[in-house]
Parts: structure tokens; C-alpha cells; sequence
């Protein structure tokens, strides 16, 4: 355990994510090699396996073994051959031949793919090991040698999808450009694959050109493929949310493209094949970042040359943040030591990592990119539903940070709760008007970064409930901002001003807002003048409505005391003297602006009361 952790501690120190699944390598003839000591790699010597070309192996948690394979045979971590682990469906001469992927958020199942050679019959296939058999040492289930596709050509590889706990395992068709791309979830395998049509057909004439290396970059972005003898390597784009393969970029090649891998930061693209020029095998180094596709294929450089009977062969990523070189048939590695820089910058070294005693051929292990993702400390961001608020209200924050933090410290000034270790809390509450901050600190094993936000949230205070003074059907606000009058908790167009007068009977009341959009509402006015149905009973009428110079009143009007004209306002403009026994008034409205006005006819016990249009 403390070998893990001090292996852990030295990559931080230099800027690498510690993923130790990757951390024992088993290859070629007996050939191994273990990362888990103090961050320095050395040859492992203790290995079973003996294969030309593919195999892939995994670790636990702490980075002890668990198992390993070529594709044909698994053996566990003491070397010996799992109950049920032979007969797989792999091959020892496919490029690679088996990748392992422990099934998401499973603590004991693991999935172990494999392709046959050459674009055999035995196609794409999967087993799973469980590690609770064997007396916790694993063996394959029943799940054993299960079709996922056929005719497919060497090319197998895995990295993690945009949610990061999914797994997209990629294969490549035999015969047509179709790139297959499969999801491994914590349900299982999703057996439908999405099928991206790019790039370079793999000639099914040409059985050769199922060979060579498919690499994904680190960080998912891009996806490497090697093609044999077609002499051809690609790289394009790839979408680790839709599993959607595109944009190729195609580098002619003299022959056998074979090896193929990217920088810990994405940026280079390293290919070992055959040179037509030099006669010999080459190792050529492709700047991603150099622009346009055409400046891209112009930056190739090349690294290293291998003279006969050498033959640069598989390259793999390490967990040291270097790169590892297969020459094929050699007792050591080549090490490209520092492969984010450009051109011999990039400190190639040949034959200077010894296995041991041991031989190397043309591969190295197979493993889901993502394990050498070079990942930084976190770059901490956030963002809230609402940033200015009205007292008593709540609102939710959402992390927006980048490089994938796993812990998170809220604090809230002002704010109820006033801190929170949730990712996006919701239900921040406050209770006071004020300006107040947001501090957010995130981590992620490689460090922490804060983003203090002075003044971040306004809460705005509520103005107090405005109070309404009646007048018959003229209604007055107390002072506010603005005002918006409610009838039957209905918004009455137009009615915005301090005073309103009613024109039907209901439920009305304002609601007043102050700065900020705080607002407060009024209590109910419940108007329902009995004059109105008075004067339908009494048969009392005005008309004509719309009117012209004069108005007329007509019906029984012998009770009525007095009968007044008044503006929207309700302010009384005109008051008429109503005579006894009178049946009908007439009322000169000549001078009236137009507009609407309304009747109001008073009796002892009632007030009626009549809208007109002045025309």
C-alpha cells in the first residue's frame, strides 16, 4: 500500500494521472514490466505468457495484479492458467488480440475482449471474469466466447465516454471504412453498435491490411488507426458522447504501418512502419497542433530508424508519462522519454529500458486509453439559476468546473444552508436583503483550485403589502413604483396608475413592485354595487350608448336624489338636479372630451351606477 501511494504522490509531482490498473505489463516472450514501485518502471521476470503480438493485462486498485492474457489463455496473479481461462477466441499473431475492461461500478466483473487475425472467423468476441471464483484469484464464467461481430480486422481498442464512468470498446470492419463502436455501462454491453462510416476502406482482398494498431488519445478526442499494407495511417475525430467517428486526416506511408500512439497531452502523434526510402523500419513523430490537415501531414518527423534484422514494432503509453517501444526479437525497450515535445526534443533512447533476460516481439499490452489521461488540478467555475433574488426565495447552483474535480466545498454567505458538499446544490435560501459571495473550492487528487464571487447573489428586499382606499368604484393605491390592478386574479390590461375605477362587479386588487422586480400584492376588494341590479329591476336605461351631445336617462326615477357624471378617475364633472315625478333626464354632454364616462344615480338607499362612450 505504501509503494502505491509514493508511486501516486511522484506522478503529481509531475503533472500525471495515477491510474494503477496499468501499473504490470506482461508481453512478448515472458517479458514484463511493473510501474507500481516508487513511479520508476523495472522488468517484471515472473510472466507465462509467450506471444508475438497481442495481449492485455489489469490491475487493482493499489496496482497489485490480477490477471493477464494474449487472448487464447488467461493466467492469474500467481502465473497460473485461470480453471476456465483457455480456449479463448483471440490469437497470438492478432495486433491486439485482447483488451480488459473492468465493467463499470462493478467491484468483481471484468470483460475481456477479443478479435481473431487476419479478419478470421472468430470474429469480435467477449468473455467475463469474475473475480469472486477461484478463491478470489478469478476464473471465466459461463459467459464465454460470445459473439459481438464478425469479420472484423486486429484492431481493438477501449476509452472512457463522456460521463466518465462508460467505456466505448472500438473495433473496425473487415472489407468496408466502418468504424463499430460499442458501449460497456454498468448494465452490460450494448450489443448495437454505432457504426461510423470514415476514412480508408480495409481491403478484404488484402488480408495484410487487418494488421497494425488502433489507438485512441488520451483525453478521447481522436482515434489513430495503422492499416498494413495499405501503407496507410489515419487519425480522426472522435465523439466520446455519441461514440461518432469523423474528419479523417490520411498520412501515405512507405509500408507496414504497424505501431501507432499519442502523446500524454494529445498533441503528437507517433507511427512506426517501413521506409521505402531508408530500407529499414522507422519511427515517425506527426504534430497535431501544427493547423490545417495539409500542416499536419507536412510535420511529420522521423524519431528513430531500426536497421536489419531490427524492426520498430508496437508502441505503448506508460503510466510514467512515456513512451515504450517494441523492436521486435530485442532484450530492451527504446523509450521516447519526453513525447509531448516536438521533434528530437522528444528524447528517444534506444534499447534503454533492459527486460531482464527477456524478449520483446512486435507487441506490447492493450489498454483503455483513458488510463494515461494527463490530467491537471481542477479549473473551478459555477453558475447559479438566479444571481439576485427577492427575500425568502431560493435558488440552485451548478458546477460548471473542468478536469474532472471529485470533491467540492460551498460556501453560501448569507445563504441557507450556507455550505454544501453536493456538486450542484439546490435550495440555497435567503432570508435578508444584501449583496452577498460565493466561494467554490474543487479537487481532484491532483490538487485544488477556488473561485471567490464578491457580490455574486442580490436579494432584493419585498415592499410592504400596499393598502387600497374605496370610494364607491374608485379605487386608490398607496404609493409604489409601479401598480398593476388584478380582477378575479385576472391582469387588467392598461390599468398600470395609482388609481383605478371599477366598471363590473368582482374581486379586485394591486399588486405594487419595487426595485429589484420585488413585488407585494393588496388585500381583496370584493365590489359588488347592489345599484346595478337596482336599476335593472327599475327598468332605468341610458342611451344612446355611444353618445353625442346628449344622454338620456329614462325610467323611474322618482326615488333618485341626484344623478352625476364622473371621469375614469372618479371624479364627478357634472351633478343634475333630478325633478320630481320625473320618467327621463336629458343631459347635454356636448362639451365632455371623448371618452369613456360613467352615470352614477344615487337613491336614499343604492347607488347605480352606468358606462358611457363620448364620442
Amino acid at each position: 500500500m505504501k509503494k502505491t501511494i509514493t508511486f501516486c504522490l511522484l506522478l503529481l509531482m509531475s503533472n500525471a494521472y495515477c491510474q494503477p490498473e496499468v501499473s504490470n505489463w506482461y508481453f512478448g516472450t515472458f517479458a514484463g514490466m511493473n510501474f507500481s514501485a516508487a513511479g520508476v518502471a523495472s522488468p517484471l521476470l515472473n510472466g507465462a505468457l509467450n506471444t508475438n503480438e497481442g495481449s492485455s493485462s489489469i490491475s487493482d486498485a493499489i496496482g497489485d495484479l490480477l490477471f493477464y492474457t494474449d487472448g487464447v489463455t488467461v493466467w492469474n496473479s500467481n502465473h497460473v492458467q485461470m480453471p476456465n481461462g483457455d480456449n479463448l477466441m483471440g490469437d497470438v499473431s492478432s495486433t491486439q488480440s485482447a483488451l480488459i475492461i473492468k465493467q463499470p461500478f462493478s467491484n468483481h466483473l471484468y470483460y475481456l475482449f477479443t478479435v481473431d487475425e487476419l479478419g478470421g472467423l472468430n470474429g469480435f468476441r467477449y468473455s467475463i471474469v469474475d473475480m469472486n471464483l477461484d478463491g478470489g484469484l478469478g476464473d471465466i464464467t459461463a459467459q464465454k466466447n460470445i459473439l459481438i461481430q464478425n469479420h472484423v480486422t486486429e484492431k481493438l481498442c477501449g476509452v472512457m465516454a463522456a460521463n466518465d464512468s462508460d467505456i466505448w470498446v472500438m473495433v473496425h470492419d473487415f472489407g468496408t471504412d466502418g468504424f463499430y463502436a460499442y458501449k460497456l455501462t454498468a448494465a452490460g454491453l450494448t450489443v448495437t453498435p454505432v457504426v461510423s462510416n470514415a476514412g480508408t476502406v480495409h481491403d478484404s482482398a488484402l488480408v495484410s491490411t487487418t494488421y497494425g494498431y488502433m489507438k485512441f488519445s488520451p483525453d478521447g478526442h481522436k482515434i489513430a488507426v495503422a492499416i498494413g499494407y495499405l501503407n496507410i495511417a489515419e487519425v480522426l475525430n472522435f465523439d466520446s458522447q455519441t461514440g461518432i467517428v469523423s474528419n479523417p486526416i490520411t498520412f501515405n506511408i512507405g509500408e507496414h504501418c504497424y505501431g501507432i500512439e499519442f502523446s500524454p497531452d494529445n498533441s503528437k502523434l507517433y507511427l512506426s512502419h517501413y521506409s521505402t526510402v531508408t530500407q529499414n523500419f522507422q519511427l515517425d513523430q506527426f504534430d497535431l497542433s501544427a493547423g490545417t490537415p495539409a500542416d499536419i501531414i507536412a510535420s511529420q518527423q522521423p524519431i528513430a530508424y531500426a536497421y536489419d534484422p531490427d524492426e520498430i514494432r508496437a508502441l505503448q503509453l506508460g503510466p510514467d508519462g512515456k513512451i515504450y517501444v517494441a523492436k521486435k526479437g530485442t532484450g530492451a525497450l527504446s523509450v521516447i522519454n519526453k513525447p509531448d515535445s516536438l521533434g528530437s526534443a522528444c528524447n528517444y533512447t534506444d534499447n534503454s529500458f533492459s527486460l531482464g533476460g527477456n524478449v520483446v516481439m512486435l507487441g506490447l499490452p492493450n489498454f483503455v486509453s483513458s488510463f494515461f489521461t494527463e490530467k491537471s488540478k481542477p479549473v473551478t467555475s459555477f453558475y447559479s439559476l438566479d444571481s439576485a433574488l427577492c427575500v425568502n426565495n431560493c435558488t440552485s447552483f451548478t458546477d460548471a468546473s473542468t478536469n474532472v474535480p471529485n470533491t467540492w466545498s460551498w460556501f453560501f454567505e448569507g445563504g441557507t444552508p450556507d455550505t454544501s458538499t453536493q456538486q450542484n446544490p439546490g435550495l440555497i435560501c435567503y432570508s435578508a436583503p444584501g449583496v452577498y459571495d460565493v466561494t467554490l473550492i474543487t479537487g481532484n487528487g491532483q490538487g485544488e483550485d477556488t473561485l471567490f464571487y464578491p457580490a455574486y447573489i442580490t436579494i432584493n428586499a419585498v415592499p410592504s403589502p400596499p393598502t387600497v382606499t374605496q370610494f364607491g368604484a374608485v379605487f386608490n393605491c398607496s404609493p409604489a413604483s409601479t401598480y398593476q390592478w388584478y380582477l378575479d386574479s385576472i391582469a387588467i390590461t392598461g390599468a398600470t396608475n395609482q388609481v383605478y375605477t371599477a366598471i363590473q362587479s368582482g374581486n379586485y386588487y394591486v399588486v405594487v413592485t419595487a426595485e429589484g422586480g420585488c413585488a407585494s400584492s393588496s388585500t381583496v376588494i370584493a365590489y359588488f354595487p347592489e345599484g346595478i341590479n337596482e336599476m335593472l329591476s327599475n327598468k332605468i336605461n341610458i342611451y344612446p350608448n355611444p353618445v353625442g351631445d346628449q344622454l338620456t336617462v329614462i325610467g323611474y326615477l322618482v326615488s333618485v336624489n341626484s344623478i352625476e357624471i364622473k371621469d375614469l378617475l372618479g371624479k364627478t364633472i357634472r351633478s343634475v338636479t333630478v325633478k320630481p315625478q320625473s320618467r327621463k333626464m336629458v343631459i347635454d354632454v356636448s362639451s365632455l372630451p371623448s371618452g369613456i364616462y360613467f352615470v352614477e344615480i344615487k337613491t336614499v338607499t343604492t347607488t347605480s351606477v352606468a358606462k358611457f362612450l363620448k364620442q
